[in-house]
């Protein structure tokens, strides 16, 4: 996966003076800061031990239920307060690790309308009663031993403020606000309420942030729906009733082999190569095509859009008849409008680009049906490597052979050769990517990066998230968003189709891409898709 392919003309930089001097700094600091007590002992026998060694037990894992009650509910937890519930996963680790930087934060921006006044207090009881039976939600990240560990809130206070702010203000605001991880708790939730659009309708914006180690996607949009739902039942006079949800075991972590371990290792040294000796950063760059700001402001920026109900049901209806995914449909655009921009930028021809791009994985199509929306932060990641020639955009066939060619490598690393789980011990290893990018801010030099986006795909919302419930309360627009600047890839896709409508936004970091590159990628990119959509391929004038 990690050769070079002789087809491919994007060059690989050389060995630089801060790789050279930084190597054993970075690498100490990593085991120093995520492995501490094996600090004492060479760094090599850290790695493999980790990985050769089962991590800690899944030892008291929480079984308790809240009890059904009529009173309002109190701010306190009761049940079992300060209670150790089980270690980090390898995925759940790595998010901490971004936590106690500040980042690696999810936030749902929930547009709401009603035939009621949207009033705070009802909102926050909402809350408060979908925070005392999700626990996810009463947890914070505390040091047990040799690793970190989940560990019960003793009092948890609601996180939730109203705010009078514009709502991308709030939004942003929400989004780069970081999370004292071992005091907790690691959400937090606002209300914007916003003037009436019409007469006898009351709008407001909902932002519910969680931090990615506690939360994914499937919980996220979980927590959402309950939201709403309680929220309604309280407008509505009714009594809510909520499911306890209760933090599961690892499930993921269970079915890793020691083998998969050891491929992780090696994968890892491979990558921990390539971006520190050989610097893959400029391959990813399409060597110098995009400018890779050198800031020390390390921050997310959203740009989003959303379709028309027309438009996308013939984009839908375009991948049914070619028999691919919407999102191996997006997937082929996205590299296909990256390599034309980078085209656009760079002053010599470039017609092919080897592309690698990062999937993410519910993992709970691996897990019992009983746990379908188990909360927590269960995903892993899928890496679709190919070589994309700028003859995959010349005509319909072309360009749904390419969409075909991604969709069934996805899907054989998904059902036959289960990458994901393979791929789940990565997750602990690959922090070091966090430690060395967060100290390349802090000097103000450029990234390493070791992919060119990443996907976040939560398909058609219509169960998981409906807009409309029993009740006057509706959402009627959502944008989703995870604060990633120092991670190892420049941009990340985050898509769905909610309402009936295909929505698509681009999270690009300041440290990564300047504003003008991310705009031109997604205005490439939203263009293609409205012309498969309407025309069957991305270019409906190949010369233009």
């Amino acid at each position: 996966m990690w050769n070079q392919s002789p087809r491919n003309i994007i060059e690989v930089g050389s060995l630089d003076c801060f790789s050279v001097g930084s190597i054993y700094i970075l690498v100490s600091v990593y085991i120093n800061r995520t492995f501490h007590i094996w600090a004492n002992r060479p760094a090599a026998v850290s790695l493999i031990l980790m990985f050769l060694i089962k991590s800690g037990t899944d030892a008291d894992e929480c079984v308790s239920m809240w009890k059904k009650s009529s009173a309002a509910p109190t701010r306190e937890i009761l049940v079992n307060p300060g209670e150790w519930v089980r270690p980090l996963g390898y995925q759940e680790t790595f998010m901490a690790v971004g936590g106690d930087y500040g980042t690696l934060n999810t936030v749902q921006g929930l547009w709401l309308s009603s035939a009621q006044p949207i009033l705070p207090e009802e909102v926050w009881k909402a809350i408060s009663i979908v925070a005392h039976r999700t626990h996810v939600l009463q947890l914070r990240v505390e040091w047990r031993g040799r690793q970190p560990w989940f560990r019960r809130i003793k009092r948890l206070i609601i996180p939730f403020k109203v705010e009078r702010d514009d709502v991308m203000f709030v939004y942003y605001k929400t989004l780069w606000m970081p999370y004292e991880m071992s005091r907790g708790p690691l959400w937090r939730a606002r209300l914007v309420p916003l003037p009436p659009r019409s007469p006898g309708r009351y709008e407001a914006v909902l932002v519910i942030a969680a931090h990615h180690c506690i939360t994914d996607g499937v919980t996220n949009m979980v927590l959402c729906r309950e939201t709403l739902q309680v929220l309604n039942a309280i407008m509505s006079g009714r009594q809510p009733t909520v499911t306890s949800r209760l933090v599961i075991s690892n499930i993921a972590e269970d079915q890793v082999t020691v083998q998969d371990r050891l491929f992780v290792l090696k994968n890892f040294c491979c990558k921990l190569y390539g971006l520190l000796m050989k610097n893959y950063s400029t391959k990813f760059y399409f060597n110098g095509a995009f400018q890779q700001p050198a800031t020390k402001q390390a921050i997310t920026k959203v740009l989003h859009k959303e379709y028309t109900v027309e438009t996308s049901r013939l984009l839908l209806l375009r991948c049914k008849e070619a028999g691919v995914t919407v999102h191996s449909c997006v997937v082929a655009a996205a590299n296909l409008a990256l390599l034309r921009v980078a085209q656009k930028q760079s002053s010599r021809d470039i017609d092919e680009a080897l592309i690698r791009v990062m999937n993410c994985i519910n993992m709970r199509h691996y897990y019992p049906r009983a746990c379908k929306e188990s909360p927590g932060c269960h995903i892993s990641l899928d890496e679709q490597e190919r070589l994309i020639l700028s003859s995959d955009a010349s005509s319909k066939e072309d360009f749904w052979c390419l969409a075909y060619l991604l969709n069934k490598d996805l899907k054989r690393s998904l059902i036959v050769d289960t990458i994901p789980i393979k791929n789940y011990p990565l997750c602990r290893l690959s922090t070091l990517m966090l430690h060395i990018n967060h100290k390349l801010t802090r000097l103000g030099r450029k990234h390493r990066t070791d992919c060119h986006f990443v996907t976040m795909n939560m398909g058609n919302l219509r169960d998981l998230l409906p807009g409309k419930y029993d009740g006057p309360v509706e959402i009627t627009n959502l944008l989703r968003s995870v604060s990633s600047e120092i991670m190892g890839h420049p941009f990340t896709l985050n898509f769905h189709t909610f309402l009936e409508r295909f929505m698509i936004s681009l999270d690009y970091y300041t440290t990564k891409m300047t504003d003008e590159v991310a705009e031109l990628i997604f205005s490439t990119l939203t263009n293609y898709i409205n012309n498969i959509a309407h025309h069957g391929t991305v270019l409906v004038n190949p010369e233009a």
